[in-house]
């Protein structure tokens, strides 16, 4: 009879799915299958979580090797200790809005001009890279929920980003980027026409002092006088409203929500040549392209008219041969991770593991600058309970910020919940169903891997890496861990969260009989049960 229930679950599972991509229809006829089927999803799938405490005695601790976090170089990350200490990233024009609003008065112009600013409030290198706090003149909400180009919301929502934390590889890696392909992408652009429509003109403030690269954090939005502890918060790749609805049942039982954006994106040792190479093959295609004798662009302007459809297909095939030639001309270059058949592979393994222990090692240094900074700002939480509470991507993090706090406050209560997480990183950007996961390893040209070349790579990563999941999960033995995955999870593969559950050794546990996916859709209703397993590790 249980056997035909969880069936029955993952029917409901996989029809959700389906569900999801519907839910946000603005037709009558579509609200009232969301309503109907809300009513028959929500009870039946509530059942398909199932509790594990973890048995047995916990493990004993195994501290992490001092030299096993990274040092950073961080006088390169000087000149950015200038950043204004009021940031302005649109400026108003006057003739403009006079024209557009005749009404408008030149204090109001002055007053919006001085409100839609920020205070930059903290600024300094500490923890190896460059910690930026800021707080916004104008009234915001705790999240920003994205609308798309319709009138449905979508379920992407952000939450309010307060400041970075950035490394020096992180801000090197943007400034070349920029100096490679200039400042005109297609978006910057979009954003540059729609805010002038409305009066406002981009200062450029962001790019000049790189105020959008790094790991972004967003401070609590509110703090009660006796709040219950600080959740710090490390969002998925993809920011949802899921996360959100469980941190503010979270925040209703007392808890002051922080914010920390999580990037697992890997760049290879040769990610910045790769890049100088596709911007040279995209510019010799378009030179291709404009002395073509088939190029008929300029004719067609002069007799104001459009493409025919004869003529767009007879493009569409030059623009493919001179794609060729271009290619042709300026072949790929791999980022670096990639595989070839005479590489060492030991060298090879240590330099994904010394990309994957950095950008884990950004995200710990990351949380240790906030929480610091949280609790000069709010003194009633420094003495209490921090919950590390990673999503996804996030959760993949979550271990080794919450081994490094509990470095930094050995004597405060840590505690981490990781939902849809794992261990062993290489392994999951293999097998995940997201492509390559962040790290590639078939080259551009030439002989796919073999498997025996991807097995001893993946041993000697295993010996190589520090920061892993699975192998920070020793140290952390003596923190309380709860991990809420799916049993059918593609993207962080269940086999990792049960690699990591093994690594640490008493992980109590919430499992779902679904996916990646339909985990996240019913995961706000785990809320309660996140506060009862609190309570039974003494937190109230």
């Amino acid at each position: 009879m249980y056997a035909t229930f969880l069936v029955l679950c993952q029917l409901i599972s996989n029809i959700t799915v389906l569900f999801r991509m519907q839910i946000h229809s603005s037709s009558i006829p579509c609200r009232c299958v969301r309503i109907l089927s809300l009513l028959v999803l929500i009870p039946a799938m509530s059942g398909c979580f199932s509790y594990h405490r973890a048995k047995g005695e916990a493990l004993v601790p195994e501290p992490i090797a001092p030299s096993a976090w990274p040092t950073f170089e961080t006088q390169s990350l000087t000149p950015l200790l200038e950043t204004p200490k009021v940031i302005t990233r649109y400026q108003l024009d006057p003739e403009y809005l006079r024209n557009l609003y005749p009404t408008i008065t030149d204090e109001q112009i002055i007053e919006t001009q001085t409100s839609a600013g920020e205070d930059l409030i903290r600024n300094e290198i500490v923890n190896n890279g460059l910690f930026r706090l800021t707080i916004p003149r104008y009234k915001s909400s705790i999240t920003n929920k994205s609308r798309g180009l319709f009138k449905f919301t979508t379920p992407v929502e952000l939450f309010q980003r307060n400041g970075s934390y950035l490394a020096w590889s992180v801000a090197h890696l943007a400034q070349e980027e920029r100096r490679i392909k200039g400042d005109q992408s297609a978006f910057k652009n979009m954003s540059q026409l729609l805010s002038k429509t409305r009066g406002f003109v981009r200062t450029g403030v962001e790019e000049v002092w790189l105020l959008d690269e790094g790991l972004q954090v967003g401070l609590p939005y509110q703090v009660s006088d006796a709040p219950t502890g600080l959740i710090l918060h490390i969002s998925s790749l993809i920011e949802n409203k899921y996360e959100h609805d469980m941190l503010r049942r979270m925040s209703a039982y007392g808890w002051a929500i922080a914010h920390l954006d999580s990037n697992i994106d890997l760049d290879g040792p040769s990610a910045i040549d790769a890049r100088v190479r596709q911007e040279e093959r995209r510019e010799r295609a378009r030179e291709l392209y404009e002395a073509h004798p088939g190029n008929i662009r300029e004719q067609l302007k002069e007799e104001i008219r459009a493409y025919t459809d004869s003529e767009l297909d007879r493009m569409a095939e030059i623009m493919k041969m001179l794609g060729k030639q271009a290619r042709d001309e300026f072949p790929e270059i791999d980022s670096g991770f990639e595989i070839h058949p005479n590489d060492d592979l030991q060298a090879k393994a240590q330099v994904i593991a010394n990309a994957v222990d950095t950008r884990l090692a950004e995200h710990a240094y990351a949380a240790q600058s906030l929480i610091s900074a949280i609790d000069e700002m709010h003194p009633v939480l420094a003495d209490r309970p921090i919950l590390v509470m990673g999503f996804s991507a996030g959760a993949i993090a979550s271990p080794t910020v919450a081994a490094r706090l509990h470095e930094i406050y050995p004597d405060r209560p840590i505690l981490m919940v990781m939902v849809g997480g794992g261990g062993n990183v290489l392994k999951i950007t293999q097998q995940s169903d997201l492509e390559n996961g962040g790290i590639n390893l078939k080259p551009k040209e030439g002989l796919p891997p073999t498997q025996s070349q991807l097995d001893e790579l993946q041993r000697a990563y295993e010996q190589r890496t520090q920061l892993d999941p699975i192998k920070v999960a020793s140290s952390i033995r003596d923190i309380p861990v709860l991990h809420i995955y799916g049993k059918k999870d593609t993207v962080v593969p269940t086999s990792a969260a049960h690699e990591f559950n093994s690594a640490h050794g008493h992980v109590d546990r919430i499992v779902y009989t679904g996916n990646h996916y339909t985990l996240f859709y019913f995961m706000s209703g785990q809320a309660g049960k996140i506060r009862s397993w609190l309570k039974t590790q003494g937190i109230e």
